[in-house]
């Protein structure tokens, strides 16, 4: 088995290799990224011609490659990478025990290839899962880090088992929450701040200062700023919440009198709950293929980490109380500690949302038509992400407890509602979490929660509480 793997290793690295190198040419060639569109369009009116509106045809481009970073020459550089991984594939072949000394270089080098699409991105991923698994040469495939990854979302029974028998894998569930927790951090941060340059929040500087007791803000601009606007003024400790009253040449007057002194190019006024649509940043995201990064985004990235971690404890919790203390059945916490973690896996296909981008609604408002669920492009990751993490709980709950499929069923529908529930209408909102949210009118919130109704009454149906 080890020397199959060893000859497989190499192959797989030399074909993800020339994959990454083809990419790279090909955008040397065209000195700019590729842009796969759904249809040819030089100008934003001819996708979406009633912007901001949601347009009647849809519209949508993948872009591979970063603009900005392969012009002039530049795509020639990234493709070194995709020749040092190739190098490594020849050591590895020549000599299959540096296997474990490469695999953290391959790794690295995958991801430098990225800015040139990553061998249509499929390299790079493929790259990525090789350099995981020879990293911990010369273990057999499915005893690795990543095959078990594989085999938790291809939703392989003995893996289950395994998972649940042996204390020594709550180190993989921690990484596999990490790990998941930054793909779709990064995904979910970069889509976020792009939809924010199409979409910006009004924002405006004061330029005369304002005093406390004071009913008006003198600003540079009153531009995206009405009458009822809820806006807010000032930075860090000193800010505060007012509601417009009149919008003047130059200046606002609001409600309520300022409590505290703001000063002049200093302190800003920021509506809150309000958007304007930025035609420019849209013509450079949705024509061009930009993908506008910043601090922030990485910052989120990172904070997205401690999301993840609290959201595997708040399922755990959910699925040890309802699974173990209410239907009488036997396992301890730290084995649904394991089991919960390999659920969030699918969270990582939330890493490819940056890489397309359409026109409404699928960008982000979301069609409903002939349909009860909205549809858009996060929401299509969303709703597949967490449908696949379902089938990988559901299976591990079978296996943790010792239970029929059914009752598996019931109790990850009970426990999955009552933790949806939580985290998106309870703590998301308190801890002003980074990322993709879904938010509800006051009509659709019944809706939902008679949808969940439904499922809880499921639930119970399966057996859910049946004692034993």
């Amino acid at each position: 088995m080890l020397k199959l793997r060893s000859n497989i290793l190499p192959i797989i690295l030399c074909i993800c290799s020339l994959l990454m190198i083809a990419n790279g040419l090909l955008i040397a060639q065209a000195n700019a990224p590729i842009i796969l569109s759904s249809s040819r369009a030089t100008s934003l009116a001819e996708i979406w011609s009633k912007a901001p509106l949601p347009q009647n045809s849809y519209w949508g481009r993948m872009v591979l490659g970063f603009p900005g970073y392969v012009e002039n020459y530049w795509s020639y550089f990234w493709v070194v990478w995709a020749i040092c991984i190739l190098a490594c594939a020849v050591a590895i072949y020549r000599k299959p025990r540096r296997s474990r000394k490469l695999g953290s270089w391959i790794v690295a080098f995958s991801l430098l290839t990225m800015p040139i699409g990553g061998g249509f991105l499929i390299g790079a991923t493929v790259a990525v899962i090789t350099g995981f698994v020879a990293f911990e040469w010369p273990k057999p495939f499915n005893d690795t880090w990543m095959g078990g990854v594989l085999q938790a979302v291809t939703l392989r029974s003995k893996f289950f088992v395994k998972l649940t028998q042996n204390g020594s894998f709550i180190r993989a569930a921690v990484i596999v929450v990490i790990f998941t927790a930054i793909l779709a951090g990064i995904g979910t941060s970069l889509y976020t701040l792009n939809l924010s340059k199409i979409y910006p929040v009004p924002s405006t500087l004061l330029n005369v200062n304002s005093l406390h007791g004071s009913y008006i803000a003198n600003v540079t601009s009153t531009a995206g700023f009405d009458i009822g606007t809820f806006v807010t003024i000032g930075k860090r400790a000193n800010w505060e919440t007012r509601q417009i009253v009149s919008v003047g040449a130059g200046y606002l007057e609001f409600d309520v009198p300022l409590a505290y002194d703001h000063l002049a190019t200093i302190d800003e006024v920021t509506a809150q709950q309000k958007t304007s649509f930025a035609a420019s940043a849209a013509n450079e995201i949705l024509l061009k293929g930009r993908v506008f990064v910043d601090a922030t985004a990485w910052i989120a990235s990172i904070a997205y980490i401690a999301v993840a971690i609290i959201k595997w404890l708040v399922l755990t919790v959910f699925v040890y109380v309802i699974g173990v203390k209410i239907t009488g059945r036997t396992t301890t916490f730290d084995t649904m500690l394991r089991v919960a973690a390999f659920a969030f896996v699918p969270e990582a296909l939330m890493y490819f949302l940056p890489f397309v981008f359409s026109n409404e609604p699928m960008l982000s408002v979301g069609s409903s038509a002939s349909l009860m669920l909205p549809i858009s492009w996060p929401l299509l990751l969303y709703y597949a992400s967490h449908l696949w993490g379902f089938a990988i709980l559901t299976l591990g709950i079978e296996k943790a407890l010792d239970v029929f499929q059914q009752r598996a069923v019931g109790i990850a529908l009970f426990s999955g509602s009552l933790y949806w529930l939580t985290m998106n209408q309870m703590l998301y909102p308190i801890l002003n979490a980074p990322g993709l949210g879904v938010r509800f009118t006051t009509e659709s919130s019944l809706g939902v929660l008679g949808a969940i109704s439904v499922l809880l009454l499921l639930a119970m149906l399966l057996g859910t509480f049946k004692k034993e």
